[in-house]
């Protein structure tokens, strides 16, 4: 069942249960579920511009952010609520723009609060595991007025979950062509999307050059012909990046044109010498014919050009012995 927060008189919820809006400060938001074990990661976001709001988790029956049994945030200035109040905190203040990510980790009396992904700092409150269940928790502190606060309890999150399981790092391949560079990587299970990286040395710093894309592949087309280039991919998921792939390195190249001359044609001779002839299909074809006209028809010799030496070689038909083409076509 999904964790949404808990419909009560004073306290409206809307938005499929996971935007609660109190009328006043001794009425908290709560979520309707608690977590007993483990670790859990939800972000809150506020929808008003008070700055007397507290966010945190506290356990079943609480109403205000004074007891003991709550480890809030202080909107205001950042401390740290756990009783009345602990004069420790990141002492900073949070607006409505901000995300606040809260992790708990139940069996180690541990509580993380992050401000749009980055760390705030980690408290441990000796009592959490003994309140037999952590509630999410939201409440005014100003006496006027409620709050009204957005949640995110079960993801995806807007930034990456610590508690999150790491996702497995792809294996990466890598073929350079002409004006591109087309890597492969395997499907990771539970990857939403991946990160393509791009360096000009091994190591990196890398740059991303494609971000959450859905396909196991990527062609680099933003490439220059003769520069190595050093790539890694990452796996996506709600919960954050799994650690890169293996580094593969490709040099993009112009494609040489292919050689008309396909065939190799060896001529043997009375005197035991061989003629060998790279030559096109055309021509190949145009000696065999020569060679097996009908007696006393056409031309005494055959003129062919010579790639070694250059100009043209003259073969005498009564000279020859034998002769052999070989395709050089793959």
């Amino acid at each position: 069942m999904a964790i949404k927060w808990e419909s009560r008189e004073g306290c409206a919820v809307t938005d499929n249960g996971l935007t609660a809006t109190t009328t006043g400060y001794l009425i908290p938001a709560v979520s309707d579920t608690s977590k007993k074990t483990g670790k859990w990661y939800f972000e809150l976001k506020w929808n008003n511009g008070l700055a007397e709001d507290f966010i945190g988790i506290a356990a079943a029956g609480v109403t205000s952010y004074h007891d003991a049994k709550t480890v809030l945030l202080y909107r205001r200035n950042g401390v740290i609520y756990s009783g009345y109040v602990n004069e420790t905190g990141p002492l900073v203040e949070f607006s409505t723009s901000d995300i606040m990510g809260i992790s708990v980790d139940i069996d180690n009396n541990l509580v993380t609060f992050y401000k749009n992904g980055v760390l705030l700092g980690s408290w441990n409150q000796t009592n959490i595991k003994s309140w037999d269940g952590v509630y999410a928790y939201a409440q005014s502190g100003t006496s006027s007025s409620g709050t009204s606060v957005t949640a995110n309890f079960e993801g995806p999150f807007v930034y990456p979950n610590p508690n999150g399981t790491p996702l497995e790092a792809p294996s990466l391949t890598a073929v350079d062509g002409d004006g591109n560079v087309a890597l492969k990587w395997n499907s990771v299970s539970g990857a939403t999307g991946y990160n393509v990286k791009r360096a000009l040395t091994a190591g990196g710093p890398y740059t991303l050059i494609a971000g959450n894309v859905a396909d196991v592949n990527y062609t680099d087309t933003s490439v220059t012909n003769g520069t190595k280039y050093y790539y890694v991919v990452t796996a996506l998921t709600s919960g954050g990046e799994s650690a890169a792939s293996n580094e593969v390195s490709a040099t993009p190249a112009k494609t040489p044109p292919l050689t008309t001359k396909s065939e190799l044609l060896r001529v043997t001779m009375l005197d035991s010498s061989e003629r060998i002839y790279n030559v096109t299909s055309a021509e190949a074809e145009g000696f065999v014919a020569w060679f097996k006209r009908p007696l006393n028809t056409g031309d005494s010799c055959y003129a062919i050009s010579d790639a070694v030496e250059g100009g043209k070689e003259y073969l005498a038909f009564d000279k020859i012995i034998s002769f052999k083409v070989w395709s050089m076509k793959k």
